[in-house]
C-alpha cells in the first residue's frame, strides 16, 4: 500500500512541475487558468498522498512533515 502512496507523490509532484510550467509560458489566460487548477489539484494530491506514507510507515509527526505543512498552507 505505502507503494501506491508513493507512485501517486511522486506523479502528482511530476504533475505540479508541469502544469506550472504550462501556466508560466501559455499566452491564453483562460488556458492559464485551467492550468492553476490542474495545479491546485496535484498539490491537495500531493498532500493527501504525503500523509497516507507518512501513516503507513508511523512516523507520527516530526519536524519536517510540519514545515511542509507550513509551506503548503502558504
Amino acid at each position: 500500500m505505502t507503494s501506491i502512496f508513493s507512485i501517486l507523490h511522486v506523479f502528482s509532484i511530476a504533475s505540479l512541475f508541469g502544469t506550472c510550467v504550462g501556466a508560466c509560458v501559455s499566452p491564453v489566460a483562460e488556458n492559464r487558468k485551467k492550468m492553476l487548477m490542474f495545479s491546485g489539484i496535484a498539490s491537495l494530491l500531493i498532500f493527501i498522498s504525503g500523509f497516507g506514507m507518512a501513516g503507513m510507515l508511523h512516523l507520527g509527526f516530526p519536524g519536517w512533515i510540519l514545515v511542509k505543512i507550513a509551506c503548503w498552507l502558504f
